[in-house]
Formats: C-alpha cells, sequence, structure tokens
C-alpha cells in the first residue's frame, strides 16, 4: 500500500474536543488515510469501513463513519441523504458538523422528496432535549446553514421566515441602520469593510480572513482586525458563528482571538447568544490563554448587567468558564491577601448560609468584583489585569 499521511485539516474532521493532542486522535487520522486509499483505489472497500464504523458502539467511529459517507464515490447524493434519515443521524446534535459536511455536497442534488424529508426530521426530532427557545435557535442557525447549501429549495426558506415571525430576536439586524464608520483594508486586489465582511457567511469569512492575515504585512494586520472588531459589533450571530469556525480550523492567533473576544461583547447580547458564548469558552480552554483580559471584560459586563446579561440558568455555565495564567498567580496571591478580610467574609457568608440561589451567586460574585483588578507582567513584559470576579 502507499505511504499514507495521518495528516488532516481540523476542518475536515473533527474528534471529541478533548481528542487534539491524543493518541486515538491520531489513530483516528490514520484510519482516514487508509479510508482516503480506499476511496481512491477500492470502492467497495470505502463502503464496508463506513458500515462497520457506523456499527461500532462508539460515537467517535460512528461520527468517523457520517464524515466517511461524504465522499463515498459510488454512493449518489439520494442514496447519502437517504441512509443519514434512515440511520436517524439527524437526530443527535453529535453529529451534527459531520451531517452537514455530508449535505454541502450532497443536498442540492437530492431530490425535492428528500429534502423535505431532511426538513420535516430536523424539525421533528433535532434537538428534543432543548429548551424552546433555545431550540429555536439551533434550528434557525440549521436551516440558514441549508439554504446556503441549496439556495433554490423555498421550503428552507419558508422555516427560517416562521422561526423569526415566532422570534423576532433571530431576525439578522440591518447592517444599513447601523451608525458606523466604515474603514477599508486592501491586501494584493482584496478590498472590503465591515459591512461587506458580515454579509459573507462565517465559514466564508474565516477562510478569507486567514488568508489575508497570512498575505499582509503588521500595519495592515491591525487595521484588518480593527475591521473585524467593528464587524462583530455590527452582528454578534455572525461573530460567533466565526469563532466556531476558527475553533473549527485550528486557528490559534492571539491576535486574532483577542479581537474576537473583545468584539462580543456588545453589552447588547441576548440569553441564546450568551448560551453560545459561554459554551464555547468553557469547551475551548485555550482561548483563557489567548484572550484573558477580554474574557474577563466579558464575563464581568454579563455578571453586571440587568438587560443583557448572562441569565440565572446560565450562572452554572458561566463558572465553567474560569481562568489560569501562570504569570498572574503571584500578583493573585499578593491582591487576596491585601483584601483577605473582605474576601472572607464573602466566603464566609456562602458556607453558612449555603446559598444555592442565583441571587445570592451572583451577590457574591459581584462583591468580589468590586474589588478590583489584579494586575501583572506577562512572561514578555505586557502588562495583564485579571478582575478577581
Amino acid at each position: 500500500m502507499a505511504t499514507l499521511s495521518h495528516r488532516r485539516s481540523a476542518d475536515e474532521i473533527n474528534t471529541e474536543k478533548s481528542l487534539d493532542n491524543s493518541g486515538l486522535a491520531i489513530l483516528i487520522k490514520i484510519a482516514l488515510a487508509c479510508f482516503d486509499w480506499f476511496v481512491a483505489n477500492d470502492s467497495d472497500q470505502a463502503e464496508a469501513c463506513v458500515v462497520s464504523w457506523w456499527n461500532a458502539d462508539c460515537l467517535t467511529l460512528k461520527r468517523t463513519a457520517i464524515w466517511g459517507l461524504g465522499v463515498l464515490p459510488s454512493w449518489s447524493p439520494d442514496r447519502k441523504v437517504t441512509w443519514l434519515v434512515e440511520k436517524l443521524v439527524f437526530r443527535n446534535p453529535a453529529y451534527e458538523r459531520e451531517f452537514l459536511r455530508v449535505l454541502d455536497g450532497s443536498l442540492q442534488s437530492s431530490s425535492d422528496g428528500l429534502k423535505t424529508s431532511v426538513i420535516e426530521e430536523i424539525k421533528e426530532h433535532y434537538p428534543k432535549r432543548y429548551q424552546p427557545e433555545m431550540r429555536d435557535y439551533v434550528l434557525h442557525q440549521i436551516f440558514m446553514k441549508l439554504r446556503e447549501y441549496d439556495p433554490s429549495f423555498g421550503r428552507l426558506q419558508d422555516e427560517i421566515l416562521a422561526l423569526e415571525q415566532r422570534r423576532p430576536e433571530l431576525s439578522p439586524r440591518p447592517v444599513e441602520s447601523v451608525d458606523t464608520k466604515e474603514t477599508e483594508i486592501q491586501a494584493e486586489e482584496a478590498t472590503f469593510t465591515e459591512k461587506e465582511l458580515v454579509e459573507l457567511s462565517p465559514d466564508r469569512a474565516a477562510v478569507r480572513l486567514l488568508k489575508m492575515l497570512d498575505e499582509i504585512g503588521e500595519s495592515k494586520r491591525r487595521t484588518l482586525l480593527r475591521i473585524v472588531s467593528e464587524a462583530l459589533r455590527l452582528n454578534s450571530d455572525w461573530g460567533i458563528g466565526l469563532a466556531n469556525e476558527l475553533v473549527g480550523r485550528n486557528v490559534w492567533q492571539p491576535d486574532l482571538w483577542s479581537t474576537v473576544v473583545g468584539g462580543l461583547n456588545t453589552g447588547s447580547l441576548a440569553v441564546l447568544q450568551w448560551e453560545s458564548v459561554l459554551t464555547l469558552l468553557a469547551d475551548h480552554p485555550r482561548i483563557y490563554s489567548l484572550a484573558s483580559y477580554q474574557i474577563v471584560a466579558l464575563l464581568e459586563q454579563g455578571i453586571r448587567s440587568e438587560s443583557y446579561g448572562v441569565s440565572d440558568p446560565q450562572l452554572v455555565l458561566a463558572m465553567r468558564v474560569t481562568l489560569y495564567h501562570s504569570p498572574l498567580r503571584p500578583a493573585t496571591l499578593k491582591f487576596v491577601e491585601r483584601h483577605a478580610a473582605r474576601i472572607g467574609s464573602v466566603f464566609s457568608q456562602v458556607s453558612a448560609r449555603r446559598p444555592k440561589t442565583n441571587a445570592n451567586m451572583r451577590r457574591a460574585v459581584k462583591e468580589i468584583a468590586d474589588l478590583g483588578f489584579i494586575h501583572s507582567f506577562g512572561p514578555w513584559g505586557a502588562r495583564s489585569r485579571l478582575s478577581m470576579g
């Protein structure tokens, strides 16, 4: 057999979130390299891989099977989509990334009857466990993605409009109504403004941004990041989508992430947007080391805001978004020693009253946050600060 490469871009398949550097992740990549060879040289064996992976009692292998389905050369688009429906794939949120990849290459070429079946399956069964507001938000995001894959299928537009009528907050914010100073960036022949950037889907915007960031110099890079920041403030849903695209593509550029997290701190995030942002930060702690100050500012605003802050049910999720940044540790110790009496009093109250209510939890966080910031110098002499809250 030809020499196999186990390198594969992060946006092609994303195994379990915790597998980025594990042995299992490498084994999956090697399996996919073998699968690539079968696709090119033995289609029957490629099909057998999909079947055996799906029948395995392992979520990661099942996801790998769906990924492989998308590139099976011997299967027609109708057959691929039918398989997804019959295997109840659309009912499990864990398969979302993979089934969207299959639909990206198959939906438009499928029959109208199958397209309708996909919509009905998602609408009726995906995901049932969510609260109504969150479920409508997720459905809206998925149907928007499917519309990108097949813009001409009217049923998708009908479903999107129905969701937006039921939840007006899902309607896209009109870019024209936002009063903001436009800037431009030129990299070779590419030119765009923040409004034009927001008009791109998050995945296409990520591709274009990353290409330009690789090509331009430092001064133009700063200008481009300012445009990204303004674009994020124009449309928070778009910004959340962009952040997820960067994670999916395994992009960890510090200045880009500080721009993204800072841009999401608009002071006007809705409940569903907070849910998405907090989940993203909690699931990907690597962001902490890249944008610690911006995360602190975001969380502080979310705790303090009465109208556009973190909702009570989301406080537990917010508590998962913890910070760890080694250069801050000595300064943290000094800070705690300086405010020991007040910090001790707050935690004594928490312990004595056993406050399980969200109101008491929020009160304790605010009282500690009022102590101010911890100041420290990072490994390169850059000053950083961290809120005690």
